[in-house]
């Protein structure tokens, strides 16, 4: 598992304690993001074994911390702020810089997505430019073919 991970979890791991969170509560609290985490995954991720369990997606890591912190905007007010803990906290912080890179990622592949299309386009009209010089050549020699042959039968006479 990536180092970054299995801090986030542990920390997460930390949270879920003092909250006094069961897995099922957090499975719930996923569920009522639209965000589908199974119990199994749940249990794995927090049981003692977890540093030497599976990679998590961040989909997955992000939808158990919005469900064990509670906060979805990641803008907390001053009362919220001072009762949350220093393990929250950081929490909150690294989310926050997870959740820009997820932005940046998703906004460069947009961006390759429309470059892509473009280049799709271009590509398809390069193919029609091509097969209408095509159709030109081929009418171009028949038609060449065709004068070659009526000199030759003219030239007889």
């Amino acid at each position: 598992m990536k180092e970054a991970n299995k801090k986030v979890i542990s920390r997460l791991k930390e949270v879920r304690v003092q909250k006094g969170l069961t897995y099922q509560d957090i499975v719930d609290a996923c569920e009522s993001q639209n965000e589908a985490v199974s119990f199994s995954t749940v249990k794995r991720m927090f049981s003692k074994a977890s540093d030497e369990g599976p990679d998590y997606r961040m989909a997955t890591i992000n939808a158990v911390f919005h469900a064990v912190i509670g906060t979805d905007d990641l803008e907390l007010t001053a009362a919220e702020e001072a009762a949350m803990s220093d393990t929250e906290k950081e929490i909150v912080t690294e989310n926050a810089a997870l959740k820009a890179v997820v932005e940046l990622r998703d906004a460069t592949i947009e961006e390759l997505q429309r470059q892509v299309d473009t280049i799709t386009k271009e590509k398809i009209a390069l193919e029609n430019t091509i097969s209408a010089m095509q159709i030109k050549l081929d009418t171009t020699t028949d038609m060449f073919r065709l004068a070659m042959e009526s000199l030759g039968k003219s030239s007889v006479r």
